[in-house]
C-alpha cells in the first residue's frame, strides 16, 4: 500500500496543474470479505479502498477523480489454475475472471464515460462479495 500511496503522491500535482485526471487503484475483494489466512491481505485492500475515497473527496475539485477496483478470483501466471477455479467456483457467477474482465472494467474508470464516478470501489468479483 505505500507504493500506491506515494506514486499517487507524485503524480497528484501534474493532474492539479492539468486540471483533471482519473487515478484507478487495484484493491479486491479480500478488502470487503473476510478470507481465511488473508487477514494482513485484507487489511492492506481495505486501507487502500478508504485511501481511494478519502482522495477522491480531496480532489474532486481539482477535477481528478479516484476509483478503485476490486477484483475477485482471477486466472493469472501466480497462482495455479486449479486454485483459481476453486475459488472461482465460490462466486454467484461459479467461475473466475479472465485478466481481461478485469482490465476492461479499469478501462471503463479511466474513459470519458466514467466521468461522473468517483470514490467508487467497483466490485469485479462474480457476485462473490454479494452472496
Amino acid at each position: 500500500m505505500p507504493s500506491a500511496y506515494f506514486v499517487t503522491a507524485a503524480l497528484i500535482p501534474g493532474m492539479v496543474k492539468h486540471g483533471s485526471g482519473s487515478i484507478i487503484n487495484i484493491s479486491s475483494m479480500s478488502g470487503k470479505i473476510g478470507m481465511p489466512g488473508g487477514a494482513a491481505y485484507g487489511a492492506t485492500k481495505a486501507a487502500l479502498s478508504s485511501m481511494t475515497q478519502s482522495w477522491a473527496a480531496e480532489l474532486a475539485d481539482a477535477g481528478i477523480r479516484v476509483n478503485a477496483v476490486a477484483p475477485g478470483p482471477v486466472y493469472t501466471a501466480v497462482q495455479d489454475p486449479s486454485v483459481t477455479a476453486a475459488i472461482g467456483d465460490s462466486t454467484a457467477l461459479k467461475r473466475a475472471a479472465q485478466p481481461e474482465e478485469i482490465a476492461d472494467s479499469i478501462a471503463f474508470l479511466a474513459s470519458d464515460r466514467a466521468s461522473y464516478i468517483t470514490g467508487a470501489i467497483l466490485s469485479v468479483d462474480g457476485g462473490r462479495t454479494a452472496i
